[in-house]
C-alpha cells in the first residue's frame, strides 16, 4: 500500500509541479553549491538622459541653488548663492564635530579635488597638443627659411 501511495504522490508532483514552460526538468535546474548561471544578475535599465526642460523639478532645484541669499559673516552681510551657503554650513557643522557633516564634507572635498585634477589634466593635454603642433610648424618654417637662404646664397654666388 505504501509503495502505491508514493507513486501517486510522484505522479501528483509531476502533474502539479512538472516540467513545461518556465519549469525546466529538476536535473537541469540550478543546483546548490554550483556557480550561478547569471552571476551579474539582470542588467540595470539605462537611465534616460533628459534635459532640464523635460525635468521641471531639476530646473527648479537649479534655480534655487543659484538664488542669492543674504549671509552675515562677522558683522558684514553679503549675498552668496544658496549652494555656497549650504557648503559653508556643512563645513561649519563638520568642524563642530557633526559626524554626518564630516562625511559629507569629505565626500564633497574628494569630488571637488577629482574634478579639479581632471580639469588640470585636460588643460595640460590641450597645451601639450598646442606645443607639439607649434613645434612641428616652427620646424617646417625653419627648414623652409633655411632652404630659401641656401637658394639665395647659390644665386648670389652664381651672379
Amino acid at each position: 500500500m505504501s509503495g502505491e501511495g508514493d507513486s501517486n504522490e510522484d505522479i501528483k508532483g509531476q502533474v502539479l509541479f512538472g516540467t513545461g514552460y518556465g519549469k525546466p526538468p529538476m536535473a537541469t535546474r540550478f543546483q546548490k553549491g554550483m556557480p550561478s548561471p547569471n552571476p551579474n544578475g539582470r542588467p540595470r535599465k539605462a537611465a534616460a538622459d533628459l534635459t532640464l526642460s523635460e525635468q521641471p523639478m531639476l530646473s527648479a532645484a537649479l534655480k534655487g541653488a543659484n538664488k542669492k541669499i543674504a549671509v552675515r559673516e562677522g558683522g558684514k552681510t553679503t549675498e552668496i548663492p544658496a549652494r555656497e551657503a549650504i557648503v559653508q554650513t556643512v563645513i561649519l557643522n563638520a568642524l563642530k564635530g557633526n559626524a554626518r557633516s564630516q562625511g559629507l564634507a569629505m565626500d564633497l572635498f574628494r569630488t571637488a579635488d577629482e574634478a579639479n585634477a581632471r580639469e588640470i589634466r585636460q588643460r595640460d593635454e590641450i597645451w601639450e597638443r598646442f606645443k607639439t603642433q607649434t613645434t612641428a610648424e616652427l620646424q617646417t618654417r625653419s627648414s623652409e627659411v633655411n632652404q630659401n637662404q641656401e637658394s639665395y646664397r647659390t644665386q648670389m654666388m652664381s651672379s
